[in-house]
This record gives C-alpha cells, sequence and structure tokens, in this order.
C-alpha cells in the first residue's frame, strides 16, 4: 500500500508564464515563498522519524479510537501483549516459547518462537500450527516446515528488510513499531508532530494495495473452489468499482465491518 503527499503541489503562475503588471512583483514573491514551503516540506518528510501512534491520539482522538480495536495494530503484537487477550497458544508450547503473534484479532493467529521463526509443529506431535479465531479450531498450515518469519513489510511499521529484530535470526527485517500503526500508512511523523500540517503527512490510499492484493493483481487466485484471502485490490481492480480508490467507500481506520463509509446506492 507510491506514497502521494497531500497539499499544495507547487507554486501558481498566470497561464502565459510571464510576470503580470500592477503587483506581479508581488505575485512572484508569493509563488517563490510557497514554492520554498514546498521543498522544505519534503525534506522535512524525508527527515522525519518514527514516534509511535500514541503521539497522534491528542489531536486525533476519535480515529485513533477507531484504529486501536480494528485489525491493524493486531498485525503483530508481543507474546506479553497477545497473552493478556484469549487466544491459546499451540499444544505443548507455552507463552515463554513465543516471541510474537501474528494477527488473532477475528481471523486467525500464527505464532513466532523464540528464534523468530513461525511455530510448525508441537513438541507432543501435533502439527496443528494456526489458530482460526472465528471456528475456535487448530488447522494445518505449514506442519513440520521450518518457516522464518518474513512478513514483516505488511504487519509492522517502520520495516526495513535489513537486520534481524530482536537478534532473532529467523526474522526477516526490522521495524519500527510491532502492527500496522498510524505512521505505516502515513509515514514516520516526528515532524508533523511538532508542526502540524497537510504538507508534511502523506494521505495515499494507494497504499492499500501493497498488502491487500496477491500475485498477479489483474487476476484472483482461488483454490479448492473458494477465493483466497488478502486480495481485495485485485477484487476491487476486477469490479465495476475499478475506477474508485478504497477510501471512498471504506475507512480504513475502522474495524472491516464498520469501515463502510457509503451505500452503493449513495
Amino acid at each position: 500500500m507510491g506514497n502521494l503527499s497531500h497539499g499544495c503541489s507547487g507554486t501558481h503562475r498566470p497561464a502565459s508564464g510571464r510576470r503580470r503588471a500592477g503587483g506581479g512583483g508581488r505575485r512572484g514573491a508569493v509563488g517563490l515563498a510557497v514554492g520554498f514551503a514546498v521543498a522544505v516540506a519534503g525534506d522535512v518528510r524525508a527527515q522525519s522519524t518514527y514516534v509511535g501512534s500514541e503521539s497522534c491520539k491528542d489531536c486525533h482522538e476519535e480515529t485513533w479510537n477507531d484504529h486501536r480495536v480494528s485489525a491493524h495494530p493486531h498485525a503483530l503484537r508481543s507474546a506479553a501483549d497477545a497473552a493478556q487477550g484469549p487466544l491459546p497458544i499451540p499444544d505443548g508450547h507455552d507463552w515463554a516459547d513465543v516471541a510474537y503473534v501474528v494477527g488473532g484479532l477475528r481471523s486467525r493467529a500464527r505464532y513466532v518462537d523464540a528464534a523468530g521463526h513461525l511455530v510448525t509443529a508441537s513438541p507432543v506431535g501435533s502439527g496443528d500450527d494456526q489458530f482460526v479465531v472465528a471456528t475456535g479450531e487448530w488447522v494445518d498450515v505449514d506442519a513440520g516446515e521450518d518457516v522464518p518469519f518474513d512478513c514483516g513489510a505488511c504487519h509492522t511499521t517502520g520495516y526495513s528488510a535489513a537486520g534481524h529484530q530482536d537478534g532473532r535470526s529467523g526474522i526477516v527485517g526490522t521495524w519500527a513499531f510491532d502492527g500496522v500503526e498510524c505512521e505505516q500508512c502515513h509515514g514516520p511523523a516526528s515532524d508533523h508532530v511538532a508542526f502540524p500540517s497537510s504538507l508534511n503527512i502523506t494521505r495515499d490510499d494507494g497504499s492499500c494495495a501493497d498488502c491487500h492484493s496477491r500475485g498477479d493483481a489483474t487476476t484472483i487466485a482461488a483454490a479448492g473452489g473458494f477465493v483466497r484471502d488478502r486480495q481485495a485490490a485485485n477484487e476491487l481492480l476486477a469490479s465495476p468499482h475499478s475506477s474508485l480508490s478504497c477510501t471512498e467507500c471504506h475507512d480504513p481506520h475502522r474495524k472491516a465491518e464498520l469501515s463502510i463509509r457509503k451505500g452503493c446506492t449513495d
């Protein structure tokens, strides 16, 4: 989910490109000032750092509250956080064996072990490795396989493919914050927090497709008679609504089932 900054894109000039008499100098000065502001804003975004979603709460409390109970911040949680909820753990393991939980709010949960690999086997012989929240059942997904956790790009905030988070060799990459927090979509926000402006924050719903898609965006993957998950962008492109953006109909800050902004007849 290319980033397009929200705000003025540059200076405004007369169509002819020539300075107009009677105040042209002033207009030119204003144009230069606006151009300078945009250039500075671009530099600010490049230098800004990640500060965490708590920094957004004071000015955006309603949106922040919606986001906290959505699936996005639950995309990846530390074992310590996940253990506070009702999730079980794979047979034969305890929370001391788990470093992170992937998902687990409303659909399914996977578990990352202390070395940074996905839990795929049990010391007592069970291969059940994914918990289906909706049904309360365990299923085999990668039973017995050695699977490193390489999902950080879509399950964390401020991801870099370099290194290993927490020094865990099975984890591919590092990140600033667990889960999909505000800054994953809006960009690092230290400068926006210090100087709130539409010029130093990213507002681009095109970023949705970075993670809510699967393979070739022009096709819809299916297996066993079912459409596969994680391809909302593929389905949108194949639908009569392909000319619309995701956020024209959905509020990305809210739970999926509560996110519809308008009905098809609006």
